[in-house]
Order: C-alpha cells, then sequence, then structure tokens
C-alpha cells in the first residue's frame, strides 16, 4: 500500500519539538556532530531549515527524549487529529504536552507506570517508541503484516540481535511474547535497526538523533 505523504509543515513542527529552545541563525553548523553516526541525517535536515539547535551552538544528539516529546512529535509529524480522554493522575491539564497526549499516549506504551499514570517526563525506553513508531506506521499506512508463528519471530530476533537478556527482561511490556513482536516488527518494517554493536538494547532511553533517524526512514525521499 503507498504510504500517506505528510505534509512539509507537519514535518517542520515535528522537527521543531526536538529544539527547546531554537537558535536562529543562518548557518545550521552545529559544534557536537562531527563524526556523528547520524551526522548526515542532522544536517540534511538542518540545511532544509527544519531543524535548529541549542543557543551554545550544540544539536546534542545523544540526549534523550521524554515520553511527553514522544507524543509531541508523534503527533505533530503524523497529523494525528482524534482525541481521546487523559485520566491519569500524574499528568496536569494545563501542561504544554496535554493535547498531545489526548491525541498519542494510545500509542505510547504505559505498562510499567501503571493504568493510572503516564510519567511524562521519564525518559522514552527504545522499546516505548519501537512500539509507538510501529503503531503509527500502521495506523497511518493501513499496512496489514503477515506475522511469523511467535517462535519464529522469536527465532530472528535472536539471530539478528545480541541482547537476549534485555528481550527476555520485563521492561515496559505485560509479556516477553509482545517485547519479541515489537522488537521484530520495527526491524521487519525498516524503522530500528539496533546498535552498531549488535545489540538492540530496549531498555535505554531514545536519543535525539535515534528519533530523527526514524522520521526519515518513514518519510519518503528524506533518508
Amino acid at each position: 500500500m503507498v504510504k500517506k505523504v505528510l505534509s512539509l509543515t507537519a514535518l517542520v513542527l515535528c522537527l521543531l519539538i526536538l529544539v527547546s529552545p531554537p537558535v536562529t541563525a543562518a548557518s545550521p553548523a552545529f559544534t557536537d556532530i562531527s563524526g556523528h553516526w547520524a551526522e548526515r541525517t542532522i544536517v540534511q535536515f538542518a540545511d532544509a531549515g527544519i531543524i535548529s539547535g541549542f543557543p551554545d551552538g550544540t544539536f546534542r544528539p545523544d540526549q534523550t527524549v521524554t515520553r511527553a516529546e514522544l507524543a509531541a512529535i508523534l503527533t505533530r509529524a503524523f497529523d494525528l487529529n482524534e482525541a481521546f480522554p487523559v485520566t491519569f493522575s500524574d499528568v496536569d491539564p494545563g501542561a504544554w504536552y496535554y493535547a498531545y497526549l489526548q491525541l498519542a499516549a494510545r500509542f505510547i506504551p504505559n505498562h510499567q507506570f501503571g493504568e493510572s499514570n503516564f510519567a511524562p517526563n521519564a525518559r522514552a525506553h527504545r522499546i516505548d517508541a519501537a512500539a509507538a513508531f510501529v503503531s503509527i506506521e500502521l495506523y497511518t499506512t493501513g499496512m496489514a503484516i503477515d506475522m511469523p508463528t511467535y517462535e519464529e519471530i522469536a527465532r530472528q530476533v535472536r539471530a539478528t540481535f545480541r541482547d537476549t537478556d534485555y528481550l527476555y527482561g520485563d521492561i515496559s511490556f505485560p509479556n516477553v511474547q509482545q517485547l519479541f513482536r515489537v522488537t521484530w516488527l520495527a526491524h521487519h518494517l525498516g524503522l530500528m535497526e539496533g546498535c552498531p554493536d549488535g545489540y538492540f538494547r530496549p531498555a535505554w532511553g531514545v536519543r535525539r538523533a535515534e528519533v530523527l533517524t526514524i522520521i526519515a526512514r518513514m518519510l519518503p525521499g528524506t533518508e
């Protein structure tokens, strides 16, 4: 199925949420990305004038994204417009992210915090981001996946990534089978390839550069 083409405006809004406060400058050069694995992607978006950095001239590509920021990114990047009630006890209706949670919280796992909490200021785990971006990909494209058996999924994940200790652990999912399936889908759809050392590291925080890279993979012609 042909992917839904996202508007440039939505992309601009999405990427601007990653940089707070923004820097207004003619040159998009950053002082801390030289040699970084995501340098090309960061420069590509910066040259297009749709991302900026911090006042000190840095981009901070390895700074982790919070769960509230992830909700905002999902909402703005994919033009989510179907709101759902937010009943989390740790969410302030007056917070800057409240409207984003109404639109995107349903895509972000919160098993580790209990049904009554969202933990908006906690870091978003890589497995949380994987689940969110997989859900958004399937939601926006209407794609149907012919899933292998769980045994085959587990075999492929073990063969692809080295961190079976993490994948057997309780990160933020209610069971190991779901954890394996999300990991498999994120890799199968080409959204997340894992770390350079061969680990997926689902319990690690997802970084700003990683979020940019995932978005680039989901938008035709931007990677």
